[in-house]
């Protein structure tokens, strides 16, 4: 029977952590522990944990200094006891019988590393709807894991670790710690999960919705500042071209080129006027120097994004990134 140990990073989120953590305590599945870890809030949202915890032996609370998202999932994830950890983002629900599906589709195949599922948003400003569509299950194993990139990328998964199941024993591979940087706050999951994948063998898709993703327009991820799009675009440079050095034909290429240049028009148009030049040569450096080879992919939507980046166009990279919006 499986374990479930569900970490929750919680940051001033006493408007909708309880909803959050009955969706754990209404779950039909019963083998389960929720590890909630206190990243330093200064609302209500520490009392609200350690009431839980008061009532329920099977939740976890943590209290610790603001860290970040990242290294407060990585605290829970070394408290856990479970076999397997789902990362549940304190605004966010899980379906009744997301884990009793999920123990289902584990034993159904044995030594899973990473089982993927479906998600809809909730929530306003947003109308439900499916977020990430697997539309079939799908088991994928051995050594070509650059099919779960492609299909991953492909779905639009890429970078979001909550929609995930992880066999906790992957963990042990510090190769998954070993490039993730503290101070980033916004493209963590996508360092993240990259790493995990690159560390695990076999895969499971399943076409299930299990997670509930509520939007909300004051989230962390809708406001992001000018050196944080700057961290972006260096950790999607570097991913990138990881990918495509390792996977010489991989059918998202042209995916992969769109959003390395749309990353670098939004942090260029973020940029102050003062150091718009040097922010410039760092762009053309990484993009059109270091990976000159990857990105001479033909496409008139792509030539006309790499022009105004390369001409220094900085009021066009403005009028792109809005029309992109």
């Amino acid at each position: 029977m499986n374990k479930f140990s569900i970490v929750c990073p919680i940051y001033n989120s006493e408007r909708f952590l309880n909803e959050c953590i009955e969706s754990v305590l209404s779950q039909s599945y019963g083998n389960w522990e929720l590890i909630l870890v206190d990243d330093g809030s200064t609302d209500s949202s520490p009392q609200i944990c350690d009431d839980h915890a008061k009532r329920n032996n099977q939740i976890v609370v943590i209290h610790e200094g603001n860290n970040g998202q990242l290294m407060a999932r990585l605290s829970g994830v070394n408290k856990a006891t479970g076999s397997h950890i789902i990362f549940l983002d304190s605004d966010d629900t899980l379906e009744k019988d997301a884990l009793f599906i999920l123990d289902k589709k584990l034993n159904e195949t044995s030594n899973i590393d990473l089982l993927f599922f479906n998600a809809k948003t909730f929530g306003d400003p947003a109308s439900q709807k499916n977020l990430f569509l697997f539309s079939e299950d799908r088991l994928i194993e051995g050594l070509e894991n650059y099919i779960i990139f492609d299909e991953l990328y492909a779905k639009r998964v890429f970078g979001y670790s909550c929609f995930c199941c992880f066999r906790k024993g992957i963990f042990d591979n510090k190769d998954i710690y070993s490039n993730l940087d503290k101070e980033c706050r916004y493209t963590e999951d996508f360092i993240f999960l990259y790493n995990c994948v690159n560390s695990s063998k076999v895969f499971r898709l399943i076409i299930d919705v299990l997670y509930n993703y509520r939007m909300v327009e004051s989230s962390a991820s809708h406001n992001i500042q000018f050196k944080d799009k700057k961290h972006r675009f260096s950790n999607y440079s570097k991913v990138y071209s990881e990918l495509i050095n390792a996977h010489q034909y991989i059918s998202f290429e042209t995916k992969i080129a769109e959003t390395l240049l749309w990353s670098a028009v939004s942090y260029l148009s973020a940029s102050p006027n003062a150091s718009f030049k040097d922010e410039f040569k760092f762009v053309k450096s990484s993009v059109f120097i270091k990976q000159r080879k990857y990105f001479k992919i033909k496409s008139k939507y792509l030539k006309l994004l790499r022009f105004f980046i390369s001409h220094n166009f900085k009021f066009m990279t403005k009028v792109l990134l809005k029309g992109h919006q």
